[in-house]
């Protein structure tokens, strides 16, 4: 009997264990985004994640701002001669 019990509590602690992994997985991508900044979120400034409605948006934003010239948007830098060079492109 104690054989049982205890071949028992081992299945069912590795089961729960699997859950939680199988679980976590689904609930981490939506509750990483709820978690406030100052406890280690995200940023108010971060872009959207694909799949979000705002993200196709977001990306006609992107492909548009990089149609700009950078003497347009004040991107431009003079280097030590005097001639204006492009800013790198910032990463998102």
């Amino acid at each position: 009997m104690r054989r049982v019990f205890t071949i028992m509590a081992v299945l069912c602690a590795g089961l729960s264990l699997g859950g939680c992994g199988s679980l976590n997985t689904i609930l981490s991508t939506s509750m990483a985004d709820l978690v406030p900044h100052w406890a280690g979120g995200l940023p108010p400034d971060a872009p959207p994640r694909p799949g979000d409605p705002r993200y196709d948006e977001f990306e006609r934003a992107q492909r548009a701002r990089a149609l700009v010239p950078p003497s347009e948007t004040g991107n431009a830098e003079t280097n030590s001669s005097g001639a204006v060079e492009e800013a790198a492109a910032q990463p998102l």
